[in-house]
């Protein structure tokens, strides 16, 4: 398989997923205010993020907006996790490995989005979201490595001219699509449709392009 076709292939994936799978993060203060609110807040209220009264009435501790703190939390999460996926990926995904990580973070990162879009609870879908900040630093960050370092320097800025739109301005369009289908659907609903077919499309990517996973 040419080099071209190995090219389209992770473009294509970095489009995909910044279509379908990243305007997860316009939805998420959705998730703080209502989806997760029930669970999340005694722990805001543990943090001091929630109003308390005293008993002549005074407000002991006021916050105006503790669903923000709820949103900062899941924020956090997100972080810790793409923190952590680089270390990973910078550890290990040498020696040949690369295309395998890539592959474990396109398959990976929707399966996470599945995850958090279903989970019932504030602390696990906080660990869902730790879970997805590795997988995107796996996908997004590798499928960038591999681009950079198939294509030769005299084509290098024409490649990088495609890339970027593919990443920057689907993932703002995705946005738009997203807070439209939330409407209709909820936020829950809207997230783990685009995680669902974001994995069905990686899941044919890796059968059309089956050299991408094992890139050095």
């Amino acid at each position: 398989m040419g080099k071209d076709a190995v090219l389209r292939g992770l473009v294509s994936m970095v489009g995909v997923f910044a279509f379908l799978s990243m305007p997860y993060t316009t939805l998420l203060p959705v998730f703080a205010r209502t989806t997760l609110w029930g669970s999340a807040a005694p722990i805001v209220a543990a943090m001091g993020g929630a109003v308390e009264v005293s008993a002549l009435g005074r407000a002991l501790l006021s916050c105006q907006q503790p669903e923000a703190v709820a949103y900062g939390l899941m924020m956090g999460a997100v972080g810790i996790g793409a923190v952590t996926g680089a270390l990973l990926a910078a550890a290990y995904g040498e020696a040949g490995r690369r295309g395998r990580w890539l592959t474990r973070g396109n398959l990976g990162f929707p399966a996470a989005l599945l995850l958090f879009a279903a989970a019932p609870t504030f602390p696990l879908a906080l660990a869902a979201l730790v879970c997805t900040g590795v997988l995107f630093v796996w996908q997004n960050a590798l499928a960038n490595t591999l681009i950079q370092v198939r294509v030769e320097d005299a084509v290098r800025g024409r490649v990088m001219g495609i890339y970027t739109p593919s990443f920057q301005l689907m993932m703002r369009l995705g946005g738009l699509q997203a807070g439209l289908m939330a409407g209709w659907l909820g936020a829950p609903a809207t997230v783990a449709l685009g995680a669902a077919l974001s994995l069905g499309y990686m899941l044919w990517a890796h059968r059309r392009y089956p050299e991408i996973r094992r890139l050095p």
